[in-house]
């Protein structure tokens, strides 16, 4: 039996076809009500418009996850070239996030670039549910785009009380500029890889050595207790290799060594100026270099890697937000695929809010 329709539906003023305005109904069609104009004797059903906007966005939605265009062609039962111009509809338009911002405290932020360095992805994730909240396509991670950002989200009502980063300087500074009482606390993961970086993978000296092992036990430091020891020993190997870091304080970078070298007449080196056995001891090796860098490290990053022993919101790494730019990766289109670059970034957008509400509505498992 056909469900009856409800008798305080809405009553079109006009036909579609001729603008009459002489109308009556005219049974049903697939449960909706149909109407016949009595002037042109057509029938037709009244569509909304905002119920078939809502659809249409469902379908892009489900191009943005993944479906391709054949696949929403076959299940929605439109043309491929309907699907397109659907598609390209919400490209077209402005990405609108929706999204309270007041109620997330606790961040992590990182930047990807896309398409070698041309363009970067900087995004904004809560560190309590791993939820991207905020993203945005600049020229690059540097404070000149990411302040204006930040000014603008702060009007729409973020206050966060931390921030976790990889360590750059120019984005520490951006936060403290908008949010001076902001919290900053570095990556334990960004600090391990630098180190590991500069120390060489294997080490190729014995303060390297030392250094790499103390290292390898930072991401794993939850307890005060921990945190002591790890000092203790980093203060223990500064000790034990005093006598190498003075060596290397004494020695010359290449550049201050070319500039106290004296030439004669014939731009020959002067022999009694220069010996080259004694005076390659002299200069510093890029191995030296980025040894002085990787113990200097520790002590530069030390006042913000130990924030979130002290409020267990805050996250030690940027862990969460890198793995999230692996899932971007993988969006339909990310390799530049048949789109501009400005439907690309529109793309890449959308995919971030619409992650952002998938996880939103998701309601939790009942136990």
């Amino acid at each position: 039996m056909k469900k009856s329709i409800k008798s305080n539906q809405k009553r079109p003023k006009r036909c579609p076809s001729c603008n009459g305005n002489k109308i009556h109904k005219h049974g049903l069609s697939n449960n909706k009500m149909r109407w016949k104009c009595t002037s042109c004797n057509k029938t037709f059903v009244r569509k909304r418009k905002d119920q078939r906007d809502k659809q249409r966005f469902k379908i892009f939605l489900k191009w943005v996850d993944g479906f391709t265009i054949d696949d929403l062609s076959k299940i929605h039962y439109k043309s491929e070239a309907t699907i397109k111009r659907i598609i390209y509809y919400f490209l077209r338009k402005d990405v609108t996030w929706g999204v309270d911002l007041n109620k997330y405290k606790y961040l992590v932020f990182d930047g990807k670039y896309l398409f070698g360095r041309e363009y970067c992805l900087i995004t904004l994730l809560d560190a309590m549910t791993n939820i991207p909240i905020a993203a945005k396509i600049v020229k690059s991670e540097s404070r000149k785009y990411i302040e204006p950002w930040l000014r603008q989200l702060k009007k729409d009502g973020l206050e966060p009380i931390s921030v976790t980063t990889d360590g750059k300087p120019t984005v520490i500074k951006a936060f403290k500029m908008v949010y001076p009482n902001i919290i900053t606390q570095r990556c334990l993961v960004h600090i391990q890889r630098q180190i590991k970086s500069w120390v060489r993978i294997p080490p190729k000296t014995e303060p390297g050595k030392d250094l790499s092992l103390l290292i390898n036990k930072l991401p794993y430091i939850n307890t005060i207790k921990q945190k002591s020891l790890f000092i203790q020993e980093y203060n223990g190997l500064i000790s034990k290799h005093k006598n190498y870091f003075i060596d290397l304080s004494k020695k010359l970078t290449i550049n201050n060594y070319r500039d106290n070298i004296q030439y004669n007449k014939d731009f020959k080196f002067n022999k009694e100026v220069y010996d080259p056995i004694k005076d390659a001891l002299r200069i510093k090796t890029s191995t030296e270099k980025d040894l002085d860098k990787a113990y200097k490290l520790v002590k530069t990053a030390y006042s913000e890697m130990f924030h979130y022993l002290r409020d267990k919101n805050i996250a030690k790494t940027t862990n969460s937000i890198e793995g999230y730019f692996k899932k971007i990766q993988k969006i339909k289109g990310f390799d530049h695929c048949g789109l501009v670059e400005e439907h690309l970034f529109k793309l890449i957008e959308y995919k971030v809010v619409y992650d952002f509400n998938k996880k939103v509505s998701k309601k939790p498992n009942k136990k």
